[in-house]
């Protein structure tokens, strides 16, 4: 069983962006992206299991993106 069974549609793809929002803050390769990426993929699951429409991350783009935009200087 899903841990995000019981969790509302809204609130998993709202979850989701924040997410992303945070593998942006922290950058790749962190153990916290490692996590969120964990995170929004058993979320995208659970919504494909209930037919829900959102758009499923494309990680290949979302990983180009990270790596021709992301500010490397710490």
């Amino acid at each position: 069983m899903s841990k995000y069974k019981e969790l509302e549609t809204g609130y998993l793809m709202d979850k989701i962006k924040e997410y992303k929002e945070l593998i942006w803050k922290v950058g790749p390769g962190s153990e916290r992206t490692i996590e969120a990426v964990q995170e929004i993929q058993g979320m995208e699951k659970e919504l494909k299991a209930r037919d829900a429409e959102f758009e499923a991350t494309d990680w290949k783009a979302f990983t180009q993106e990270i790596r021709e935009n992301y500010d490397f200087i710490y």
